[in-house]
């Protein structure tokens, strides 16, 4: 198990390279094994999810204001993270309609 500072800094280092290089996949796991370890240590989704909001706010620092544009893939792929590890795929499905029918509107 890894200690929540030092992931939370590990993290973003591997976020911002895996960014920098295009690299969905390892993007992705490498939000999975920080929610599995948070998991690990019994901390809530909310807590988890903050921590990689926080994350994304860091890597996104010059993105634009207020709550559509803050709607970007790097926080789609945290969220589908966090609701997988937490919640299952059926969550994950469920999110991902909502999103679609939001984008149609």
């Amino acid at each position: 198990m890894i200690e929540r500072e030092d992931n939370v800094r590990r993290v973003l280092e591997a976020m911002r390279e895996f960014i920098s290089r295009h690299d969905m996949k390892q993007l992705e796991q490498s939000i999975a094994a920080f929610v599995r370890s948070a998991r690990t240590r019994g901390e809530p989704v909310e807590t988890v999810l903050a921590a990689l909001e926080s994350i994304a706010d860091e890597l996104e620092r010059g993105g634009a204001p207020g709550f559509k544009e803050r709607d970007t893939p790097l926080r789609s792929t945290v969220l589908r993270g966090v609701l997988l590890a937490f919640y299952g795929s059926d969550a994950v499905q469920k999110e991902a309609k909502a999103r679609s029918r939001r984008s149609h509107k």
